[in-house]
């Protein structure tokens, strides 16, 4: 069975930069439509146990909003969207 992941995502202006744990991998992505579509999809094939997304003045909107659209269950930092809920972490 594969262990559980987790994905963080650091917002600014122009990019976004992503980590997986436990595996240690990352990347950057620009932040906008295109990419923003990209990542969504990367996520989805990650099928990470929580995404954790930066709250920066708005700039998280949209990566956030292509989430939900994806309907991908996460924790973003100041509210929580999930579908369906998240179970408890061990």
């Amino acid at each position: 069975m594969t262990p559980p992941c987790f994905l963080g995502i650091d917002v600014a202006k122009a990019h976004l930069d992503s980590a997986v744990r436990p595996s240690g991998e990352h990347w950057r992505s620009n932040n906008e439509a295109t990419a923003i579509a990209t990542l969504v999809q990367q996520v989805q094939a990650l099928a990470p146990r929580l995404v954790v997304l930066e709250a920066t003045g708005g700039y998280e909107r949209p990566t956030a909003d292509g989430s939900r659209a994806a309907r991908h269950a996460g924790s973003y930092a100041g509210w929580t969207v999930s579908h369906p809920p998240l179970p408890p972490l061990p």
